[in-house]
């Protein structure tokens, strides 16, 4: 399984080249889940 998978942000964008930075990380799909399912 590859990483991207993971991440929407990076799998709905295959040439997105991401840079670890503590202000803008993206989640990964089962946290967006879990904040989704908070706001329910």
């Amino acid at each position: 399984m590859n990483y991207r998978d993971f991440f929407p942000t990076l799998k709905n964008n295959p040439n997105l080249i991401f840079f670890d930075n503590a202000s803008g990380t993206p989640n990964p799909q089962n946290v967006i889940d879990l904040i989704n399912k908070l706001y329910d």
